[in-house]
């Protein structure tokens, strides 16, 4: 499943391993997402593409939920 949310930088995000990231920097290019960095929660930084970021796999709150009647 890709991600079709976009990335926003001071952001936090989690892996489906439930391992936690923030996105540090979204650089733009002709005003479209270049790249970004990110932050891992133990401090080390990556930076991916635009198409790197939506092909991770990220779990999300409230996705796949279903509502319950209170």
């Amino acid at each position: 499943m890709n991600t079709t949310h976009e990335p926003v930088a001071g952001n936090w995000y989690a892996h489906k391993s439930g391992k936690l990231f923030k996105v540090k920097l979204v650089s733009l290019k002709n005003n479209v997402v270049d790249s970004i960095m990110l932050e891992h929660i133990e401090g080390s930084r990556t930076v991916i593409t635009k198409n790197d970021w939506h092909e991770l796999r990220m779990d999300f709150p409230g996705a796949n939920k279903t509502k319950t009647a209170y």
